[in-house]
């Protein structure tokens, strides 16, 4: 296709008005671009550029493989228009949503298109969370903050479950193709968002829950070098998320069985001539298939990301300790935003409740039956949480076993479990990452701990349950409230989105999230080190946020535990070697509660 050579390229060919809506033509290095003057909530215009392709449609060869650039056109693109999500669970999909493996499209909201190359505005480019197989770019309207300060968000996609992660750990189906589609999304970016007014020089990318762990694994790849500048990571880390897929050859040999790609009685055995058979017969499967097969045991993550010495070179923990290798990458030339939500337990506490309802209403079950079920049930994702389903021997139980009576001394059950697993999910990961950053001293971090207690929130919830904080910035009608367990936004509310938004755009504008409307007074939000904003309609800046469990986790209480069962048990010296290991775990657990 024809390529456009216009220096930076970047003009608005015509503007048609209708009775309906204005649409408007904006010429890129990709090609002509049709895209729909829109309102935001708070009553202003912005050009919303919908279903904009970024990479051809990974079907048939390129399923389960990395993603190419879609050709560049000489024909106007409809960009006026929502396109398919990616493959996942269609019922958990929205009204008038549909789903395609022809998904890898992006949405680009602005306020107006500017073509000064003075005053080019800075980018945010979003990534949706979803426990990596659910989500799409239809659920986030960023028109508000666009508009509010004057920036440009891209909304991406990117490959779900399966389709996005499944690996045999050879050049079959290496894995990882989410995070290849997230990487050529901010290549488009780059050669694109100047013909929009963007500043391609200055990219943020930003991402909750599972597309926060994406932030984080993206900020600790080689492949994204020089493609942003700032990351905002909001309830999850690159640790949060991270597996080393030992089990792979079991999950393949399930989805090969249930996809009628392996019919025999004998465990399959992955070596190279065997991984491309099964890898060509599921790429022979209709998608739809994958919706049906991929999804039937949620509370076990499967597909998410590994490394595979490449996008993912190695472990998230070893590529933070190699300050050569994160030098080299351009790790610390980027600043970081972080965030937590006071109630992010919440996400566990729904599925597992989920599971408690289910197990005590089961009619074929005495009520002792079902309560060793249900303890079963939260020991085993307690374990989960932890140490990734790995197994473990008695020695590592007793230290599991050591953690839970610390949590149980400070909450009635089952809310000790749920904060544990908060606290490795989410918590822990996110202070080691952060003070990784602090101990280098060479670039900048902010810790913001979202505290918020809404007033109209569902009665059985309280503080800001996981993912509440994106209403806090982005556009939501009173249906994605109510997702949110949100009855509606009061004044207070509104007001805390207005400073919130302004924290988030000062970070893409500035690299400094620090905004007047926090009304500080003297005080100074710093970064790096112990300091972090504890964030309500009164925000202070205060230090050693969950000191006690930061404690806990670096050992210091876990050892005392650990030798006091190993007195009563005779475990000899295996106990205190488990124990030197806790602070790696939060490197191990993934759980579809941590993913959401």
């Amino acid at each position: 296709m024809k390529r456009f050579s216009t220096p930076f390229c970047v003009l608005v060919l015509y503007v048609v008005a209708s009775k309906a809506q204005e649409t408007g033509v904006v010429n890129t290095p990709a090609g002509r671009l049709r895209g729909l003057k829109v309102t935001a909530s708070n009553g202003q215009s912005l050009w919303a550029f919908r279903g904009i392709p970024f990479a051809q449609p990974p079907v048939g060869q390129l399923r389960f493989a990395k993603p190419l650039p879609y050709p560049d056109q000489s024909d106007v693109i409809d960009a006026t228009r929502q396109r398919a999500s990616c493959i996942q669970n269609d019922q958990r999909l929205l009204p008038n949503e549909t789903i395609s493996e022809d998904c890898l499209f992006l949405n680009v909201f602005l306020k107006e298109i500017n073509v000064s190359p003075q005053e080019r505005k800075k980018v945010l480019v979003f990534i949706h969370g979803g426990a990596f197989f659910l989500g799409s770019s239809i659920s986030y309207n960023p028109g508000s903050i666009a508009t509010d300060h004057d920036i440009i968000v891209v909304v991406i996609q990117y490959r779900l479950g399966a389709l996005g992660f499944l690996t045999t750990k050879n050049q079959a189906a290496p894995g990882n193709y989410a995070l290849w589609d997230q990487t050529l999304a901010l290549k488009w970016v780059k050669n694109n968002i100047g013909a929009f007014g963007g500043d391609a020089s200055d990219v943020t990318i930003a991402g909750q829950s599972a597309g926060s762990m994406s932030v984080s694994l993206l900020t600790l790849s080689p492949e994204t070098k020089g493609l942003f500048t700032k990351a905002y990571s909001a309830s999850g880390v690159a640790m949060s998320s991270f597996t080393d897929y030992r089990n792979s050859d079991s999950i393949i040999m399930s989805l090969a069985k249930s996809l009628n790609c392996w019919n025999r009685t004998e465990a399959l055995k992955l070596d190279a001539n065997k991984s491309v058979e099964v890898i060509q017969c599921l790429r022979a499967r209709p998608a739809s298939d994958f919706t049906r097969i991929q999804f039937t045991d949620i509370s076990r993550p499967i597909y998410i990301p590994w490394a595979d010495g490449e996008i993912i070179p190695k472990s998230p923990r070893d590529l933070m300790k190699d300050t050569n290798y994160l030098e080299s990458i351009g790790f610390y030339d980027r600043r970081y935003l972080h965030s937590v939500n006071n109630n992010e337990k919440s996400v566990l506490a729904g599925f597992l409740n989920e599971s408690r309802t289910s197990i005590y209403s089961n009619k074929s079950l005495t009520g002792e039956e079902a309560e060793k079920i249900w303890q079963r049930t939260l020991s085993t994702s307690t374990k989960a949480s932890v140490y990734d389903m790995r197994g473990a021997d008695q020695a590592m139980d007793n230290v599991i076993g050591s953690a839970l009576q610390w949590y149980s001394a400070r909450l009635f059950p089952p809310y000790d479990v749920y904060e544990l697993q908060a606290d490795v999910t989410f918590f822990i990961p996110t202070f080691d990452f952060i003070n990784t950053i602090g101990k280098s001293g060479r670039t900048s971090s902010w810790l913001l701990y979202f505290n918020h207690y809404p007033k109209h929130i569902t009665p059985d919830i309280k503080g800001s349950p996981h993912g509440l904080d994106l209403a806090y910035w982005l556009d939501a009608d009173e249906a994605s409230l109510r997702r949110r367990s949100i009855e509606k936004f009061d004044d207070e509310d509104v007001n805390l989105k207005k400073v919130f938004s302004s924290i988030v755009a000062n970070f893409v504008k500035f690299g400094n999230p620090e905004s007047n409307l926090l009304a500080l007074g003297s005080c100074r939000w710093r970064p790096n080190g112990s300091y972090y904003l504890n964030f309500n309609p009164k925000p202070t800046v205060e230090r050693n946020l969950r000191r006690e469990q930061r404690q806990l986790w670096m050992n210091e209480a876990l050892e005392t535990c650990a030798e006091e069962m190993e007195d009563r048990s005779g475990l000899s010296s295996s106990a205190r070697s488990i124990v030197s290991l806790v602070a790696l775990f939060s490197s191990l657990f993934v759980s579809y509660f941590s993913l959401i």
